[in-house]
């Protein structure tokens, strides 16, 4: 496999390599915290350096941006200019958005949103192939939507709490580091992922849910093991 400046699909940018390593020195715990912080931003900056300089990111980005032109195209909602990747993802969220505003303290219940799609696309004015997804590609949109104003707040809390407790309190034990850091990337990570999808209506879910099992009691018992020591 060759290493070099020239992106291709067989080949590793440079970038990467960088971010392998800050990734590395940030677990380190010899290191301060300005120093990791340092490495952090380095770090983000590698991220998007090498995704940006992929050809798959970039006929993605193209790909978007035609989606794009096209839904804003026409005024029309069941032109099927309002279909692809953008257009859809804006018709999904639309009619979510409705349905919290005719129920925004309980919601429709889980499932219920495919159902209000297919009974009310027409008077909430959006394209038909709303019909056919089951979820709204937006975990904030869905957990008002089906939950309502309390779901979302639990849903928040749900992440919160575990960066909370992340982020609480830092330790020089290399082990306890890197499981602190890895429930921040975890819940950061899911935060700006449900954006664009319904992370926690599929099996998404469990496999968190599942780490976090595993890492969360660790830092939990590493805290209490610290303030005795004190």
């Amino acid at each position: 496999m060759q290493i070099s400046s020239t992106i291709g699909r067989d080949t590793i940018p440079p970038e990467m390599i960088v971010a392998l390593f800050a990734a590395f020195g940030i677990m380190l715990p010899r290191y301060t915290d300005t120093a990791k912080i340092m490495l952090g931003g380095g770090l983000i900056l590698a991220l998007i350096a090498s995704s940006v300089a992929m050809p798959m990111v970039g006929e993605r980005v193209a790909e978007m941006r035609e989606s794009i032109d096209s839904y804003y195209a026409s005024d029309d909602y069941r032109d099927d200019a309002h279909l692809g990747t953008f257009g859809t993802r804006m018709e999904l969220w639309h009619t979510g958005w409705q349905i919290f505003l005719e129920h925004p303290w309980t919601g429709v219940g889980v499932g219920g949103f495919q159902v209000m799609a297919r009974e009310n696309s027409e008077r909430y004015q959006v394209h038909p192939v709303v019909h056919i997804f089951r979820y709204v590609h937006n975990q904030y949109l869905a957990a008002l939507a089906t939950r309502g104003i309390s779901g979302l707040i639990l849903f928040l809390l749900f992440l919160a709490l575990p960066l909370y407790i992340a982020m609480s309190k830092h330790s020089a034990d290399g082990e306890t580091e890197a499981a602190r850091l890895s429930l921040m990337f975890i819940c950061m990570n899911y935060l700006v992922g449900c954006i664009g999808e319904d992370h926690f209506e599929g099996k998404s879910a469990t496999m968190m849910v599942t780490v976090f099992v595993a890492l969360l009691p660790a830092r939990l018992s590493s805290a209490q093991t610290g303030d005795a020591a004190r």
